[in-house]
């Protein structure tokens, strides 16, 4: 099985690669709720309101963002995954007894 302690780096290294999507999450909802000007225009807030802004900005800062850190993290639980079994596998497989009909076990393996 692995070891914690490097169980413990891959999350975290996850969670790490994860912190700049969130944190571009997180300061397009903090757009989102401020949303201080009404006026159309190039260099207004309403571009980055979820109903009457942009539909690229909406993707590109907020969906995209949120599929990253989905996918991350998933990925890290299979690669720990993957991982603890790979390292409890042992390294040589003891093979079963061939059958032996003279001593009339033909038909099952010895235990």
């Amino acid at each position: 099985m692995a070891d914690n302690f490097d169980v413990l780096l891959q999350l975290l290294g996850a969670v790490m690669l994860a912190l700049p999507f969130l944190l571009v999450r997180i300061i397009y909802s903090g757009l989102n709720a401020i949303n201080l000007s009404t006026t159309p225009g190039a260099n207004s807030t309403n571009q980055f309101s979820p109903v009457t802004g942009s539909l690229v900005i909406n993707i590109c800062m907020g969906f995209a963002m949120e599929i990253a850190v989905v996918v991350l993290y998933a990925a890290s639980g299979v690669w720990i995954r993957i991982s603890a079994r790979r390292d409890s596998v042992p390294s040589e497989y003891p093979l079963p007894e061939v059958p032996d009909p003279e001593l009339g076990r033909d038909r099952h393996f010895a235990r």
